[in-house]
């Protein structure tokens, strides 16, 4: 068989090309119709075990799926703390929790998190983390 194919591509040559190319293009005018699930669920049937499992404690326990935004500034020599950047940071926290289908109470940002310190010998001192955004550098170093 190996020597059939070898003695084709050697007799006809532009044949074989042709055939390349033609393999290709359609190749590559397919890729735009190609969909890409990530989503490790969607790998196990509907009706698999495990997956029914899996939901019904996701419903018991009222978890949700995530999404994480990473926000990176190089432009600045403190990165993203600084009052612009944080201020950027609140706006978008503030948007994302207006949006229909978020959980505002599972949103975890420098906008909606607390910030748990020791306030003396004994003394828990709870603060948000940022709840306006800084308007001086200094005030942006205490956030970070």
């Amino acid at each position: 068989m190996g020597r059939r194919i070898a003695s084709l591509a050697m007799h006809h040559p532009r044949w074989v090309f042709a055939l390349t190319l033609l393999i290709t293009l359609v190749g590559t005018a397919l890729i735009p119709l190609i969909e890409i699930d990530t989503d490790p669920e969607n790998m196990l049937p509907t009706d698999q075990a495990d997956r029914v499992r899996h939901n019904v404690i996701k419903d018991q326990f009222n978890l949700h799926d995530m999404i994480v935004v990473g926000v990176v500034n190089e432009q600045h020599e403190h990165g993203v703390f600084n009052p612009r950047s944080l201020a950027a940071v609140h706006a978008l926290s503030e948007a994302v929790a207006d949006i229909d289908g978020v959980i505002r109470r599972d949103l975890l940002s420098l906008a909606s998190v607390d910030n748990i310190a020791q306030a003396g010998p004994g003394t828990i001192r709870f603060e948000w983390m940022m709840n306006t955004p800084p308007s001086t550098q200094a005030e942006a170093n205490r956030i970070r």
